[in-house]
């Protein structure tokens, strides 16, 4: 069963100040939304973190080095629960680190992708 830990979010600085304070408003445990962006010039395995709720905003991606083995494993149709870890500040950035974990068995009728409609 593939899981993913201390999995770095990278890329807020890109997306602005509302994407930085999103950030910072994050708690261990909070649950994050991903999307498969195949085609993302810098990285064919790109995968999104996204806000939850119905606008679901494009926060930042998964770091290149992980989402080298996560994004092909969504391809392939594996569905993740994203979960933040943690926070860590450098540069005056906050970068969330989160957990991604195999979502297993038939009792998952609803899930926050789900709900976003991803």
């Amino acid at each position: 069963m593939p899981n993913y830990s201390n999995v770095k979010i990278v890329g807020m600085h890109f997306r602005g100040e509302h994407a930085k304070a999103y950030a910072a408003a994050l708690q261990p445990g909070d649950v994050l939304l991903y999307e498969r962006e195949t085609d993302n010039l810098y990285d064919a395995n790109a995968v999104k973190i996204l806000t939850p709720g119905g606008n679901g905003f494009h926060m930042g991606y998964i770091n290149a080095d992980d989402a080298a083995w996560i994004g092909p494993q969504i391809d392939e149709g594996m569905e993740f629960t994203v979960t933040v870890e943690r926070l860590e500040t450098y540069r005056q950035t906050i970068y969330p680190f989160v957990s991604v974990l195999e979502m297993r068995g038939e009792g998952n009728e609803s899930h926050p992708q789900d709900e976003a409609g991803l």
